[in-house]
């Protein structure tokens, strides 16, 4: 059987371009589900501080990352000052039993809302129990392709690169900020 290069390139070029559409259209038919609150994993959140109150409301923006927020755990009086008091459903000691009840698959952490010891103890008893865990950092601004994790006398640390700005871009930049500075 005779194969020809140019059909070999040929298919291999037509079957990039079927998945790469593929891909498209099923993440467009996922977004639009999980807007429509379909396809969502159910997250209790650890921590009732300001940070919490971000994470809800980042959640609640962003439907189509399939995060749907069904409480959160910690001091009922920062619930309370945070508006977080109609998610609040229990002290942070019950994160395990709160997240059976409400089915949640996963939690994530305001990690700033905890001391370390306690935040480690979260942290297995969560693990123990099957759900999975985020931390979240509160870094705000920062691409998470700068981010590395990095070990530190055994202890996991995030280490920030700095922004890579080409000359391009940093004409760019200097262009875009005085044409918005002219207009404002």
């Amino acid at each position: 059987v005779g194969v020809h290069l140019r059909e070999v390139v040929l298919s291999s070029i037509l079957s990039v371009v079927m998945v790469s559409i593929s891909r498209s259209l099923f993440r467009t038919w996922l977004t639009v589900h999980r807007r429509a609150g379909h396809f969502q994993r159910r997250v209790l959140v650890v921590g009732c501080d300001a940070e919490a109150a971000r994470l809800v409301e980042l959640f609640d923006c962003h439907r189509e990352l399939g995060v749907s927020v069904v409480g959160c755990v910690g001091s009922q009086t920062a619930a309370m000052a945070n508006g977080l008091a109609r998610f609040w459903r229990g002290p942070i000691g019950g994160v395990v039993e709160v997240a059976a009840e409400e089915r949640a698959v996963g939690v994530v952490v305001s990690a700033g809302a905890l001391a370390s010891e306690s935040l480690n103890e979260i942290v297995r008893d969560l693990q123990e129990a099957g759900i999975h865990i985020h931390i979240a950092t509160g870094i705000l601004g920062v691409h998470s392709r700068r981010m590395r994790t990095l070990p530190l006398a055994y202890e996991p640390m995030l280490y920030v690169e700095s922004a890579k700005l080409s000359s391009a871009q940093i004409v760019a930049k200097r262009a875009f900020d005085l044409v918005l500075s002219a207009v404002a």
